[in-house]
């Protein structure tokens, strides 16, 4: 049998010692053979290295540990990880996070089938609220080149997450250098892997688990929503490149898609954030104020065809104006109304 290829596994850990261990003992329960683990200690103040490398001992599991002396982000980190890793293939998790055991064997039996750059699983999501959601990928497998990159990237069938996906090392190594956000810099990151024309193949196994941490959830973080602004101007940036060298009904598709891109990307999470995590009413207020004007008909109606709830929530905008964060609060209330545009899953037995 051939040797399977090396994937090397990023864990970028900041005071993690509530999670450090049982992230690394599922590491050790995977059943892909042929990894190498890299923790990136992203200058933790209490015990996450000793931890980490105490379990990887207890288990047999190979491990090295990269210190920084200064917290630089978790973005950062993934880098520095990047740089040290030897594998073919490259995969970043979260420690506070679940995955399937048979996730590694599941990505890269796709990505050497497909010789693809970038493999996809899909993931639940579990939200502080208790809401779980499949998000990304799709019910089938299926490989894109060329433009049916950018146009899963605008649609949403790929998104800027890590921990679902498998990259092949030199893809992410050749990216240049930049400033990082404070968050969505992922998506920044998969932007740039979309403007060099990869290979991707996205799978229909869920094989990983990602929980939202009620805690990390600011309340008032404006910076979140200027990075969400920052990603759809990069995203317009890349869009308008292709334009400019595509044929003309390319090019109306590509605006389309863009439109519906903005919609649901920009728009709508600039007006329910805050909204749902409770804001200030004069944030929120200009926030609706400066959004809903922009909503059209058109682009509403389209987007019922892949994201339902986005074309229920632009109506909503569109219809209610400067009364929607009351008639978000009505319905969330009722009817557990929330932004989302993966597939709900039913609540877990108890």
């Amino acid at each position: 049998m051939p040797t399977p290829p090396l994937v090397s596994i990023i864990l970028p850990v900041h005071n993690e010692a509530e999670h450090a261990a049982a992230a690394i003992a599922q590491l050790a329960g995977l059943t892909y053979p042929a990894t190498e683990v890299i923790v990136v200690d992203d200058a933790s103040t209490d015990n996450t290295a000793a931890l980490c490398q105490a379990a990887a001992q207890a288990a047999g599991l190979p491990i090295t540990v990269l210190h920084t002396a200064t917290s630089h982000g978790v973005a950062a980190a993934r880098v520095r990880g990047v740089h040290h890793a030897r594998g073919t293939y490259v995969w970043l998790c979260d420690a506070d996070d679940e995955w399937d055991r048979e996730i590694l064997s599941i990505l890269v039996d796709g990505a050497v089938r497909t010789n693809s750059d970038v493999t996809c699983c899909r993931a639940r999501r579990h939200e502080s609220s208790g809401r779980t959601w499949v998000m990304e990928g799709v019910p089938r497998p299926r490989t894109l080149t060329g433009p049916e990159v950018l146009d899963a990237a605008l649609a949403g069938l790929i998104r800027g997450y890590f921990w679902n996906k498998l990259f092949r090392r030199e893809v992410l190594a050749s990216l240049p250098n930049r400033e990082h956000l404070s968050s969505q810099d992922d998506f920044v990151t998969l932007l740039q892997v979309v403007r060099r024309g990869p290979t991707v193949t996205l799978l229909p196994d869920i094989c990983y688990d990602y929980r939202e941490r009620a805690a990390s959830i600011s309340t008032t973080d404006l910076s979140r929503l200027d990075n969400t602004d920052a990603c759809y101007t990069m995203m317009q940036h890349v869009v308008e490149s292709e334009i400019r060298l595509a044929p003309r009904a390319r090019q109306r598709e590509l605006r389309r898609s863009l439109a519906d891109f903005r919609l649901w990307f920009l728009v709508l999470p600039s007006v329910s954030t805050p909204v749902h995590h409770g804001w200030p009413d004069s944030a929120t207020t200009a926030l609706v104020r400066r959004f809903s004007s922009s909503v059209d008909v058109a682009t509403v109606v389209r987007s019922a065809r892949l994201h339902p709830r986005v074309a229920a929530h632009g109506a909503l905008l569109k219809v209610a104006g400067r009364h929607y964060p009351t008639a978000y609060r009505l319905l969330a209330t009722a009817r557990g109304f929330s932004l989302r545009t993966g597939s709900a899953l039913p609540p877990s037995p108890t």
